[in-house]
């Protein structure tokens, strides 16, 4: 239910992101992302224990990643360009998958 509940928050997300993009600069955008995941991760220990919270917890910071994958297509496409845009976006996507392999890496070497 919980994974469930998030998809949905991050599907609807970048809808609002991708608006909130039109309204507000890139820079502004990506600082509030930025800072609500640090905050999310942060404090997500001290929710752990309440269902509740814990399903808030997840579906904001589904909600914010959403934001994430919504505003650095734009942003590639402004600075780039058209053409050279979607070459560009694909290395920024494997970048995704690469620091998440990094990630596990880490956790796996220091656990």
């Amino acid at each position: 239910m919980v994974a469930s509940a998030g998809g949905v928050a991050r599907g609807l997300s970048r809808i609002f992101w991708g608006l909130m993009l039109d309204c507000f600069s890139f820079k502004v955008l990506m600082v509030i992302i930025n800072c609500g995941l640090f905050l999310l991760g942060a404090t997500m220990q001290l929710v752990s224990g309440s269902k509740p919270m814990f399903l808030i917890y997840v579906v904001l910071c589904y909600f914010f990643y959403g934001g994430i994958t919504s505003l650095m297509p734009a942003r590639t496409y402004q600075i780039y360009g058209q053409r050279t845009g979607a070459r560009v976006y694909s290395y920024v996507y494997i970048g995704y998958s690469l620091g998440s392999v990094l990630q596990y890496i880490l956790h796996f070497t220091l656990v």
